[in-house]
């Protein structure tokens, strides 16, 4: 750590991963650690002769909040603002040393929502390639042992099957990150074509009903062409999404009934359930990411949708009344 005046333990402050500033009660910057240093861009040793010159990179808000500190003179205060273009969280603790020794004001820097989705991204990244290497173990397991290159019984056979399975889940949840990071970070492309989107949202259900065993969905569209620009990749992902949404809140033996159909100058499309609902301190939080509710999963599929609709140009709601169902909307410009 680096200081302008008195003994530091340095050793214990540097090995700190988030950046640190300490301050005296007056507001006065006493040190930093080396994290501290390289975020705000000063030269670690020595600290400015001025400590204004690094406390005055610090935000209007973040200076509000250490005033705040010190007119209570106790406690712990947290803001949310820019930091070289970026959004950071900020921390302030008001540190009581003892009889003998100042108080001290110690300021964390926490990484905001961009680079968190950076850091997932980088995550994400690292898992998808051993994923990839063992699914593909797996599935050369697999045809050697159908091809009789060893012998494996039913429950083997079985179980190499459950392997595959949760392999794939978790390249899902991998692919969740990486697609919710890339949206976060403004990195997501797509390519409109002018299409029906009835037809769109047909190859979406067939894919969807292939590979999922229940329930059933019943789709019904108006006659005429629905014609819209849009990404049919895209809204296929966005179908996926709220298709498995549905299948996890629908009663067993009941359909998800999926519409095509337009309101004014807009194509719409509606996913519906018939299951509990969403309860009313939730309808808020639905499109947030990481969000869960009731439910299972990574909490991000909904939040891609919508990010995904947007980028076309479209919007995303819903509507729900517990005991009655859900129903999602998203719609596009007609064309």
């Amino acid at each position: 750590m680096y200081s302008t005046s008195g003994p530091w333990p340095s050793q214990i402050l540097d090995a700190v991963p988030v950046p640190v500033l300490v301050f005296d009660p007056e507001r006065r910057l006493l040190g930093l650690n080396v994290a501290a240093a390289d975020l705000l861009g000063v030269q670690p040793d020595p600290l400015p002769a001025n400590p204004e010159v690094v406390s005055g990179l610090l935000s209007p808000e973040v200076r509000e909040s250490l005033d705040r500190l010190h007119e209570r003179g106790d406690g712990v205060t947290s803001v949310r603002a820019e930091l070289s273009g970026r959004g950071v969280s900020y921390t302030a603790s008001w540190v009581r040393a003892g009889a003998d020794s100042p108080d001290l004001v110690v300021l964390s820097i926490l990484p905001g929502p961009g680079e968190e989705a950076r850091h997932l991204s980088i995550a994400a990244h690292e898992l998808k390639t051993p994923l990839t290497s063992i699914k593909g173990s797996i599935q050369l397991l697999q045809r050697r042992l159908s091809r009789g290159g060893g012998i494996v019984g039913d429950r083997e056979a079985r179980l190499l099957d459950l392997v595959l399975q949760q392999v794939d889940r978790l390249a899902e949840i991998v692919d969740g990150l990486l697609e919710s990071s890339r949206l976060e970070e403004g990195r997501v492309e797509v390519a409109p074509e002018r299409l029906d989107l009835r037809e769109v949202v047909r190859s979406a259900v067939d894919a969807f009903e292939r590979g999922t065993p229940s329930p059933r969905v019943r789709l019904t569209t108006v006659q005429e062409r629905v014609m819209v620009r849009c990404d049919p990749r895209r809204i296929a992902q966005v179908m996926h999404s709220l298709l498995s949404n549905a299948a996890r809140h629908a009663p067993e033996g009941e359909e998800v009934e999926v519409g095509v159909g337009t309101s004014g100058d807009e194509a719409v499309v509606s996913v519906a359930d018939n299951g509990p609902g969403i309860p009313p301190e939730h309808h808020s939080r639905v499109f947030e990411r990481f969000f869960r509710g009731a439910g299972d999963g990574l909490g991000v599929g909904l939040y891609i949708a919508r990010g995904l609709v947007r980028l076309q140009g479209g919007r995303m709601w819903f509507e729900s009344r517990e005991g009655h169902g859900t129903t999602f909307y998203f719609s596009l410009p007609l064309a």
